[in-house]
């Protein structure tokens, strides 16, 4: 490998000044840990959300969401009685420099009770030495990194310091880091719990030639702002959207809770629906902003959410089990299975040559449905964006609009099906993926 590729040659300078950045910004956050822990309150009144260039926020509420983050994902709980200053989650953060023998950064970290209550660095360090010290401490996480993943994501930050728009960043980082994640640029051992099930999910979300993020990045303007209400402030994370979600700490560490506890699609479905109907209902979670509708949508929107896990649980008992929905749209289709009115698995499907451009879209969709069955199972029914002037906005707007039968076609055609689309768990899943594949 190039010298140039060497995390402390010269060429390196900007990245090693980034990273010493967000370096001295983490040591301040544990200062504040520390601070807030021993009832002094925080000794610094601004803390930096690691890797986002658009995430100082106020430290108080950070510093103490964050603490609870860690402690319920990291610590080592048992059925021994915790130290006074709760329970242990050490671990050790490492840069991976493939081109070197050396370890260009190794930091330990001794964490109780969420809390960073003392760190080790060592730089430059060979491998062998590192690996010697590592084995001589109880660590319990090692979070490593490789350098190319750093200087990718130095990158990023270099194009927001041009364009300036925080959501595109957000989503660039998300899918950066998911690859890294699986081409094990970025890794922990052994893995969080909330990690793993999310692997699993994703196996239960399969495509192919739909890309996703040609989709995320074509609708990241459409992403809310974000407040989280927290013990002692707001954190605001301004995304440049025309609306804002407020969420409460407590609704979102149950929202994480949810990744954590659950391995499977349809219980982090039911567990996610029935999670929003509560927050809707107790203000956990809030729209801000667009008050024209907020005496009509809003109030729609809260009352059909807190009502389909009931709807769901009903129309299972009159709905083909397991139930296979065909989504259609841009000559592109997924399987949606359902089973006990909910979502299992969404896998891409061969359409085959069912359509061929020339027919009207009610022979079209039919065509494309006989298709998808010889390809693969039954398929119960079929749904597709109807051609219109506006599809295009509804497809970024869909759950504004009330009249979700005037926006699709669907097939086979009968007074069951209309009924299922009308009043059924099936609009949630229409409006969720119809969006996804006509982008």
């Amino acid at each position: 490998m190039a010298d140039h590729h060497k995390f402390n040659d010269p060429e390196n300078k900007d990245l090693k000044d980034w990273f010493r950045f967000y370096y001295v910004k983490w040591m301040e956050t544990c200062e504040n840990q520390r601070s807030i822990a021993s009832g002094n309150g925080v000794k610094y009144a601004q803390a930096v959300i690691p890797f986002i260039p658009f995430g100082a926020v106020p430290a108080l509420p950070f510093t103490r969401l964050l603490t609870t983050f860690i402690d319920a994902h990291f610590s080592q709980k048992s059925e021994k009685l915790p130290l006074g200053s709760g329970s242990p989650g050490h671990m050790a953060s490492i840069i991976i420099d493939p081109g070197s023998y050396q370890r260009p950064y190794v930091m330990m970290e001794w964490v109780y009770g969420g809390v960073v209550q003392s760190s080790l660095v060592f730089k430059g360090k060979t491998e062998m030495y590192c690996e010697r010290e590592l084995e001589d401490e109880t660590i319990y996480y090692k979070k490593s990194v490789k350098i190319e993943f750093l200087r990718e994501l130095h990158g990023l930050h270099q194009k927001w310091l041009v364009h300036g728009d925080n959501a595109r960043y957000l989503v660039d980082f998300a899918f950066l880091l998911a690859e890294a994640i699986r081409e094990k640029n970025v890794t922990i051992a052994p893995e969080i719990p909330i990690l793993a099930n999310l692997h699993k999910i994703r196996d239960q979300i399969e495509f192919k030639s739909i890309d996703v993020r040609e989709v995320a990045e074509t609708y990241y303007k459409f992403l809310p702002n974000l407040i989280v209400e927290c013990r002692g402030g707001d954190i605001p994370i301004h995304l440049g959207g025309k609306y804002t979600i407020a969420i409460t700490e407590e609704a979102l560490l149950m929202f994480l809770d949810g990744f954590r506890l659950h391995d499977n699609l349809a219980d982090l479905t039911a567990y996610l629906i029935a999670l929003m109907g509560r927050g809707l209902r107790t203000g956990q979670v809030k729209l801000v902003g667009w008050r024209w509708v907020s005496k009509i949508f809003v109030w729609w929107f809260k009352r059909r959410v807190f009502k389909l896990p009931k709807k769901m649980q009903v129309l299972a008992k009159i709905m083909a089990n397991p139930f296979r929905l065909l989504v259609v749209a841009n000559g592109k289709g997924v399987i949606v299975t359902l089973e006990n009115g909910l979502p299992t698995s969404v896998k891409e499907a061969d359409l085959g040559s069912g359509s061929n451009g020339t027919k009207d879209r009610a022979q079209e969709l039919k065509d494309l449905w006989l298709s998808a069955c010889k390809n693969h199972r039954f398929i119960h029914m079929a749904v597709t964006l109807k051609e219109s002037p506006r599809s295009r906005y509804y497809t970024i707007r869909p759950l504004i609009d009330l009249s979700f039968l005037q926006q699709i076609d669907f097939y086979p055609h009968n007074d069951f099906v209309r009924f299922l689309l009308r009043k059924g768990p099936l609009q949630l899943i229409c409006n969720v993926i119809l969006p996804f594949l006509s982008a």
